[in-house]
C-alpha cells in the first residue's frame, strides 16, 4: 500500500486547576475557538470543543505522527497562557495536570459530537 490512512477519533477531557469554575459564559466561546485553532494548527482536527464552568471536552482526529500527550500538553499550555494574557482578571488561571482520553468509533462519532456540543 503506497498511502497510509488513519481514522483516530479521540474524546479528551481536562479540568481547570482545583476544578475552579473559571470558564464563564464570556470566556468559553473564545477559549473553545482558540483551543480548536491550536489543535488544527498541529495537523490534528478539532471537530468540536465544548465544556462547562470547570472542564473542557474535545472531540478530535489525531494524525498518526502526533502523540495525544504532546498535543494536549501544547493545547493546555498555549490556552492557559492565552487566558491569562487576554483576561486580566484571570491571571491565576491554569489547567489540572492530567486529562482523560477515550477512543471513539466511527459509528459513535455523531453521538459523541452531540454529547460534547450539549455540555453547557
Amino acid at each position: 500500500m503506497s498511502q497510509s490512512l488513519a481514522a483516530i477519533f479521540i474524546h479528551a477531557v481536562f479540568s481547570t486547576r482545583s476544578r475552579q469554575k473559571d470558564l464563564d459564559a464570556e470566556l468559553r466561546p473564545r477559549l473553545f475557538a482558540y483551543i480548536a485553532e491550536v489543535i488544527n494548527n498541529k495537523s490534528a482536527k478539532a471537530h468540536i470543543v465544548g465544556g462547562a464552568l470547570e472542564h473542557v471536552h474535545i472531540l478530535l482526529s489525531l494524525p498518526p505522527a502526533l502523540s495525544l500527550s504532546d498535543l494536549l500538553r501544547i493545547v493546555k499550555s498555549n490556552s492557559s497562557r492565552w487566558v491569562r494574557e487576554t483576561f486580566p482578571n484571570k491571571r491565576e488561571f491554569g489547567w489540572q495536570a492530567g486529562y482523560a482520553a477515550f477512543s471513539v468509533s466511527q459509528s459513535k462519532f455523531d453521538e459523541d459530537h452531540n454529547y460534547v456540543g450539549d455540555q453547557e
